[in-house]
């Protein structure tokens, strides 16, 4: 697999991590702005609560992105000798999680290391809704790749690129296949 195929399917990985991450992130920070708005007991207004809800999209997506990238580029570097199909759920889950918990444990080895060494309360927590949200889109991905249609394969073990097959316009190419390789 040539690097500008595998930049590609690493960044298109991140933005789709990176949409679904920021859908949960606005649904999410819309219940809590919903609930700390009501906590003054006042009426309710979307103004009030669309803050929320941008800052919820926005950081969660961008969260989405660099886990999504670290689950692709683990995927590329530990699963680059298996086809989709050889691919499992459990094991695909797994690599979610942790590409979800990863950047999350970066984060707080860099918190420790130049804070007071204090880890915030809820850590467990968001770690584990971290962990569920990249096994969700690792499974997602997986699934999504196993539907899109089956490609005869562009340098890797699945065979010839479809952009080499031989056609009506191209008819050179299946004369170039049909000769035996130059013996040395």
């Amino acid at each position: 697999m040539t690097l500008l195929r595998r930049l590609r399917g690493l960044v298109s990985t991140a933005l789709l991590w990176a949409l679904a991450w920021g859908i949960a992130g606005a649904a999410a920070y819309a219940v809590l702005g919903v609930r700390w708005t009501l906590q003054w007991d006042r009426p309710l207004t979307v103004a009030e609560v669309m803050p929320y809800v941008l800052t919820g999209a926005i950081f969660l997506a961008v969260y989405g992105f660099l886990s999504g990238a670290a689950f692709a580029g683990v995927l590329m570097w530990v699963e680059r000798r298996r086809s989709i199909r050889d691919l499992t759920l459990p094991r695909i889950a797994a690599w979610g999680a942790l590409g979800g918990v990863g950047v999350l444990l970066l984060n707080l080895v860099l918190v420790l290391l130049t804070e007071d060494g204090m880890v915030p309360d809820d850590t467990v927590r968001v770690m584990t809704i971290m962990g569920v949200l990249g096994a969700a889109c690792a499974a997602g991905s997986l699934a999504l790749a196993r539907r899109a249609p089956e490609r005869d394969g562009a340098g890797d073990a699945s065979g010839p690129s479809l952009l080499n097959a031989p056609g009506p316009d191209r008819p050179e190419r299946a004369e170039r296949r049909s000769r035996p390789p130059l013996e040395r």
